[in-house]
């Protein structure tokens, strides 16, 4: 008789094991699911499961104040000076004046970008061709101008030399089929050339 009783004890303690084994690999195999599924980004169709940087745009320089010309941007140092001329802008750092001429008057800084702008529906080549025979003699052509192609912010452009009698110097010019914009002559002092370029960094059409 308590045999009997205690083989039955140990069928019933035998299958109350095996259900608390059972149900406990069943509860952590849920739980390890659960968790492996959230760490599995959701996909809306058509996307892709890949991160992508963000493209952004350039915005000019902290700090630096902007010109707004018709058709075109660009930033420089808050601590510079814009001067409107007629035909042309300068933006200037007051600091680096050079003094000269009859009773020293001021005539150029050693900080400056020199720059204008007008409307334009033609190629960058066909005003560069303008400026060339407009200003270079054929008997000076070869001596006296130079230019070769390049790219500022994305956009080609054409670097151009000129010497003789003209308006000596190295220009930049650029247009986007309705505004030209033309830089220089550009200040060959070294101690100005890493801000010039730094400014014309910021430079692009709005229009």
């Amino acid at each position: 008789m308590n045999q009997k009783g205690n083989s039955a004890l140990y069928v019933i303690f035998g299958i109350l094991l095996l259900v608390l084994v059972g149900g406990g690999a069943y509860y952590l195999g849920a739980i390890k699911n659960q968790v492996s599924q959230s760490a599995v980004p959701s996909v809306t169709p058509g996307q892709s499961n890949q991160t992508n940087t963000p493209l952004v745009s350039p915005t000019g320089i902290p700090g630096w104040d902007t010109f707004d010309g018709i058709g075109y941007s660009l930033n420089y140092p808050s601590n510079w000076t814009v001067s409107k001329m007629l035909y042309s802008n300068e933006i200037y750092d007051p600091s680096s004046v050079v003094k000269g001429g009859n009773g020293g008057g001021v005539v150029s800084y050693t900080s400056s970008l020199l720059f204008s702008a007008s409307p334009y529906i033609k190629t960058v080549q066909e005003y560069v061709n303008g400026i060339k025979e407009s200003q270079i003699s054929p008997k000076e052509l070869a001596s006296a101008f130079s230019e070769k192609d390049i790219t500022l912010n994305s956009l080609k452009g054409i670097e151009y030399t000129l010497g003789g009698e003209g308006s000596v110097g190295t220009y930049l010019a650029f247009t986007n089929g309705k505004y030209l914009v033309n830089f220089g002559p550009l200040d060959s002092y070294p101690s100005s050339i890493a801000i010039v370029n730094q400014i014309l960094s910021t430079f692009k059409f709005t229009d």
